[in-house]
């Protein structure tokens, strides 16, 4: 009898002890597996909000430029217009 209790205090209650270990620990890697994905969407969610932001930003700035250069276009082409016809006046006359 003692020797079947020395090989369950031995033997089987380490077993025990393994498999109630993983049991649990298993849980726990699940939940902390858990965690780390819904961190890894938040990471996600905030890092595409900022490239939004950032591109917004940049498709502003080159709509402003676009306009100014319009702008600009449209003057040197009215300048362009009046050198012309300065030039015309003084060559018919």
């Amino acid at each position: 009898m003692e020797k079947f209790e020395h090989i369950i205090i031995e033997g089987i209650v380490p077993l025990i002890s393994a498999v109630l270990g993983w049991l649990f620990g298993r849980q726990k890697n699940k939940a902390e597996l858990k965690k780390m994905q819904a961190e890894i969407d938040n990471n996600s969610i905030e890092n595409a909000e900022k490239l939004l932001k950032y591109y917004t930003q940049i498709i502003d700035d080159l709509s402003q430029r676009l306009e100014a250069a319009q702008k600009q276009i449209i003057e040197l082409e009215n300048s362009l217009c009046k050198l012309k016809k300065k030039y015309y006046e003084k060559d018919t006359n």
